[in-house]
């Protein structure tokens, strides 16, 4: 029996939902250090010309995420404090083991408050250090698989192993995200990405309109009338909503119920 109080959602469930990634890609990505285990810690700034440590903050976010799929861990508040719980069964597990070993925790715990510090870690809690926005970008940017032309032309780093070879930065980034080159223009990605970009922008626009500072909704026989309400108000500059706006099929009383939500 779980002895914390659980959280409606855990906050792996909430990550899922809300970025659309598992747990173990967000911690490869955003995590720069668990406890003293570092996560490709020298990506976070230009390309290092050594390969840095990485495979043992790999294997814990893997073995994670094989526990929660198993549903033997779980995000929860105990106190105003987050804590990671795992359930009794996990002590009997493999993965658990390695985990606890590898991040140096007590394994006869079953809950380790989470904190967020500068450096280090105790058998008692586990420590994240996150990576700041330009660190992920830093780090996402070994996913770029450079042409050969211009590693040959010295205009990149190269990151050797300890035998002095050329090291391949998948083994890092793999399931995160991948760039190639090409000297030739992808028609049918670009053609994607101009239809995700108009995605995109309805959507940018639908999110604007829903946080307008008037909303304004009437009978269709009285908007006539209020069309040189609504000319004034524009004309002032107000951020105006009314339900004139909702497009032929949109669902009209769920968009009027966020217009409303989202006036200020």
């Amino acid at each position: 029996m779980k002895t914390w109080r659980s959280s409606p959602r855990s906050y792996f469930c909430t990550v899922r939902l809300q970025a659309g990634w598992s747990s173990e890609r967000l911690f490869r990505l955003l995590v720069d250090q668990m406890n003293t285990v570092e996560n490709a810690k020298g990506t976070n700034g230009p390309t290092p010309g050594l390969v840095p440590a990485y495979e043992d903050f790999k294997r814990v976010a893997f073995l994670l995420r094989r526990l929660e799929l198993e549903n033997l861990v779980s995000g929860a508040m105990y106190m105003n404090q987050p804590v990671l719980g795992f359930e009794p069964a996990a002590r009997d597990r493999a993965e658990y083991v390695e985990l606890t070993r590898i991040l140096g925790l007590d394994p006869d715990k079953l809950i380790f408050p989470v904190v967020v510090a500068a450096r280090g870690g105790s058998a008692d809690n586990i420590n994240l250090r996150f990576r700041s926005f330009a660190g992920v970008m830093y780090f996402l940017s070994q996913s770029v698989q450079v042409p050969e032309e211009d590693i040959a032309a010295g205009r990149v780093t190269v990151t050797e192993d300890a035998t002095g070879q050329t090291f391949d930065w998948q083994q890092v980034t793999q399931g995160l995200l991948t760039i190639k080159s090409s000297s030739k223009r992808p028609e049918f990605e670009i053609k994607l990405c101009r239809t995700q970009a108009r995605q995109v922008h309805d959507q940018r626009v639908r999110w604007n309109s829903c946080m307008a500072e008037i909303f304004l909704s009437c009978a269709a026989e009285d908007r006539e009338r209020m069309r040189p309400l609504v000319a004034s108000l524009e004309a002032e500059g107000r951020n105006l909503w009314w339900d004139r706006q909702i497009k032929p099929g949109e669902a009209r009383d769920r968009e009027i119920d966020e217009a409303i939500h989202h006036a200020s």
